[in-house]
């Protein structure tokens, strides 16, 4: 779980600025990070995922029909 946070912080950086060039490997990321909270019976850090989740969101939404 430690490790999957740890590359979320790190990579959060990267992403905001080049949000498409880092989607996918974020999104994979971030998507460990909550199972491994989850399989730990521990919540995810919500201040960390915050920044992720909105520009994941927007991503999203602007790829969206």
């Amino acid at each position: 779980m430690d490790a999957f946070g740890e590359g979320v912080h790190v990579l959060t950086p990267f992403f905001r600025r080049l949000p498409r060039a880092f989607a996918q490997l974020m999104g994979a990321l971030a998507s460990e990070y909550l199972n491994a909270c989850q399989a730990a019976g521990r919540g995810p850090d919500e201040e960390l995922l915050e920044p992720v989740v909105e520009v994941l969101q927007r991503l999203a939404e602007e790829d969206a029909p």
